[in-house]
């Protein structure tokens, strides 16, 4: 899986204290991840699981991409 990265999202992820090797780790690694549709366009919603704690990483389907908006821990 592929996933494209800017310094728009890289930042956007950066504020929440997180890097893209950790999202792209996070997002491969939870198999029973849900993805929802989100309201907004045509972005989807995934909340995965990773050591115990429940992300929320919000991203763009492309052809051959995942292009992730931001991503955060929840709380």
């Amino acid at each position: 899986m592929n996933f494209e990265w800017d310094i728009n999202n890289i930042f956007h992820v950066a504020r929440h204290n997180l890097t893209t090797e950790q999202i792209e780790n996070i997002f491969i690694s939870d198999k029973s991840k849900k993805i929802v549709p989100s309201d907004v366009q045509s972005r989807y919603i995934a909340l995965c699981m990773s050591n115990g704690k429940l992300y929320c990483i919000i991203f763009i389907k492309r052809i051959y991409s995942v292009r992730v908006i931001t991503a955060f821990r929840t709380t």
